[in-house]
């Protein structure tokens, strides 16, 4: 996976567009964050572990840690040992909860994730807006952005498909320039994956 993926900054801007400060990421050489697109990360972790055993269709069911090693339990009932895991089960992660118990707890906010078309003026740092109980940050890959919005509600409050884009773009207006040149490019409500 090549230095392409790697973010030069993080830019803090006032409603109004004026920033207020920036994080030069250039200080973290290679271990600098990244954004990715799934598709290429998948296609580079095939590329990469093409000699590894990779096996599809079973899942981790229990584990036990070790110093040397770490010894697993399959679904399909195998047992090996290995010298690291790596969890990669997504966001529902049965192996997370595992190790770590119950998680996510709720911390009073909600988020939204999009993806829209490219957008100029996005450039190739992440821009991020804070106002008022409200966080939006913004982001270049590939061909498009991806923006999420983050405001002080509870993830349990209600979230009709009905009304989610009118909500949204009511919020996304509170951020002046940045969050008004983001509305006209809103994929269809169902698209808006809220966490």
């Amino acid at each position: 996976l090549g230095e392409e993926y790697l973010l030069p900054w993080q830019r803090f801007l006032s409603p109004n567009n004026k920033i207020i400060s920036e994080i030069d990421f250039s200080f973290f050489g290679h271990n600098r964050p990244v954004v990715i697109h799934r598709a290429d990360l998948h296609d580079g972790l095939v590329e990469k572990a093409s000699t590894a055993d990779v096996r599809l269709g079973t899942t981790v069911t229990s584990y036990t840690q070790y110093p040397d090693r770490v010894e697993v339990t399959f679904s399909d009932g195998k047992q090996e040992a290995f010298d690291l895991i790596v969890a990669a089960d997504g966001i529902h992660s049965k192996f997370r909860t595992q190790l770590f118990g119950d998680l996510p707890i709720p911390y009073g906010w909600s988020s939204w994730g999009l993806w829209i078309p490219d957008s100029e003026g996005i450039t190739e740092g992440i821009t991020s807006v804070a106002v008022s109980n409200n966080m939006l940050f913004v982001f270049r890959t590939r061909e498009h952005c991806f923006a999420g919005l983050m405001h002080a509600e509870s993830p349990d409050a209600p979230d009709p498909v009905e009304t989610r884009i009118e909500r949204l773009k009511g919020y996304l207006e509170k951020f002046g320039p940045i969050g008004k040149k983001l509305i006209p490019s809103f994929p269809a409500a169902a698209e808006i994956k809220r966490t």
